[in-house]
C-alpha cells in the first residue's frame, strides 16, 4: 500500500523478540547521551484509564458512492460543512474496528493543496461503535487535539494534522489532512538512495517537533513514514502518548524500542528516536536488517548512515543523544524545531479547552462496561 497508513489497529505482536541491542554500546563514547531525568514522570495532562491504543473490535464499512456531505467539528471548536468526493475506501484490517476512505474536497479547505495532500476519513461505523472500539479514534483525536493547542499557527508538514472530527454521532470519525506520497515500506530505489540527506533532516525535525510539543508517538515504522521526494511525513497516532505518560507495549515489536517492548512502560521521545534509526536503515542500508530482530550493529552501516545514528541504539534511553545533538552533527540544527520555537498561547485555547471538555462528557455518555481493564 502507498501513502495511506493501514487503517486497522490490530493488537500488538505478542512476540516482542529481543530486549537487548545485542552488544554493548560505551555510554563514554560517541554521542553523549540525554537527561537522564526525561521522561520519569507522568505528564501533567494525564488522566489514568483515558487512553487504551491496544483495544480492538471487528466491523466493516460500506464503499463509495455520490458525493457526500460531512459536518464536523474543527480543533478550535467551531462547526463547519464539507461536500466531497470519495476516491477510494480502504476496508479494515482484520481484528480492527477503524475503516477509512480517502476524500477529494469540493468546497474550498483552509491550507488544502490537492496537488500535495489527501484528506482522510477514519470512522468507525455505528454497530462497533463502543467505547473499547471507539479508543484507538479517540486517543488519535486527543493527540490531535493537542498537536493543534500547541503548534497552533506554526504546524509543520512533517506532521499529519487533524482537520475535524465528530464523536457526537452514531459512527464518530476523524478527518485527517495528510500527505499524497508513498510510505516506505519497500527499501530506498536509486532516486531515494540520492534523497538521503533530506530525507534524514526531514525525519530529524519531525522528531523534535514532537518531543517540544510533549507527544511520544510510539509506532514508527515503514508504512506510517510517507515521502514525496521532498517531505517526510510521520502518520497515524492512535498509539500516541504524551510524554512521561503510562504506555502498554509498542504495536510493532519489530521497529520498537527495547523499553517499549515491555508489557508496561512510561513513555518517552527516546524511542521514537530508536524506531526512527531503525526505519532509516531499513530504507537506506536494509541488507543490516534482513532475518535480524532488534538494533543493526553501528559499525557496519554504510556511509551516510554510520554518524547519524551514533548512538541512536543504545539500550537505555537518557543513553541515546539528543536530536539537537545528532543535527548539529550533520550541519543541520537550523531546521531543529526547539521548544522555543512553540506559539505562544492565544485565545483560541480556551475554545480547544472547552472542546476537550465536551469531548470527555461525549466519551463518557459512550462508556459500556468490557471486560479488560484501560491502564492503570
Amino acid at each position: 500500500m502507498t501513502g495511506l497508513d493501514d487503517p486497522g489497529y490490530g493488537p500488538p505482536d505478542p512476540g516482542y523478540g529481543q530486549t537487548s541491542s545485542g552488544y554493548d554500546v560505551p555510554t563514554d563514547g560517541g554521542r553523549p547521551g540525554r537527561d537522564s531525568s526525561r521522561g520519569t514522570g507522568a505528564h501533567p495532562s494525564y488522566t489514568a484509564g483515558l487512553r487504551d491504543p491496544n483495544r480492538n473490535a471487528p466491523s466493516s464499512f460500506a464503499a463509495s458512492g455520490p458525493p457526500v456531505k460531512i459536518s464536523y467539528r474543527t480543533p478550535s471548536g467551531g462547526r463547519e460543512t464539507l461536500s466531497a468526493r470519495v476516491e477510494r475506501a480502504v476496508p479494515a484490517s482484520a481484528g480492527a474496528a477503524d475503516v477509512a476512505r480517502v476524500l477529494a474536497p469540493l468546497d474550498p479547505l483552509d491550507r488544502f493543496d490537492p496537488n500535495h495532500d489527501r484528506l482522510i476519513q477514519k470512522m468507525v461505523p455505528a454497530p462497533a461503535a463502543t467505547l473499547d472500539a471507539c479508543a484507538p479514534l479517540f486517543n488519535e483525536l486527543q493527540i490531535g487535539l493537542h498537536l493543534a493547542r500547541v503548534l497552533r499557527g506554526a504546524y509543520p508538514p512533517q506532521l499529519s494534522e487533524l482537520v475535524g472530527y465528530d464523536v457526537e454521532s452514531e459512527a464518530p470519525f476523524l478527518l485527517v489532512r495528510q500527505l499524497r506520497g508513498s510510505n516506505v515500506v519497500k527499501p530506498a530505489s536509486q532516486q531515494l538512495l540520492e534523497e538521503i540527506r533530506p530525507f534524514q533532516q526531514n525525519l530529524l525535525r519531525c522528531l523534535s517537533v514532537l518531543e517540544a510539543a510533549d507527544v511520544v508517538h510510539r509506532a514508527i515504522a515503514p508504512r506510517r513514514v510517507l515521502w514525496n521526494g521532498s517531505t517526510v511525513q510521520l502518520v497515524n497516532f492512535r498509539f500516541g502518548r504524551l510524554t512521561g505518560e503510562p504506555a502498554l507495549a509498542a504495536p510493532d515489536s519489530e521497529w520498537a524500542a527495547p523499553e517499549a517492548r515491555a508489557p508496561r512502560y512510561i513513555a518517552d521521545p527516546a524511542e521514537d528516536l530508536w524506531s526512527a534509526g531503525r526505519v532509516l536503515v531499513h530504507v537506506f542500508d536494509p541488507q543490516r536488517l534482513a532475518g535480524r530482530p532488534g538494533a543493526p550493529d553501528p559499525r557496519l552501516l554504510r556511509a551516510g548512515l554510520a554518524d547519524t545514528l551514533d548512538g541512536v541504539f543504545r539500550d537505555r534511553p537518557k543513553d541515546r543523544p539528543e536530536i539537537r545533538r545528532i543535527m548539529q552533527d550533520l550541519t543541520i540544527d537550523y531546521d531543529f524545531f526547539d521548544r522555543r520555537d512553540l506559539p505562544r498561547p492565544s485565545l483560541a485555547d480556551d475554545r480547544l479547552d472547552e472542546g476537550a471538555v465536551r469531548f470527555r462528557a461525549i466519551r463518557a455518555a459512550k462508556r459500556r462496561p468490557t471486560s479488560t481493564g484501560g491502564l492503570p
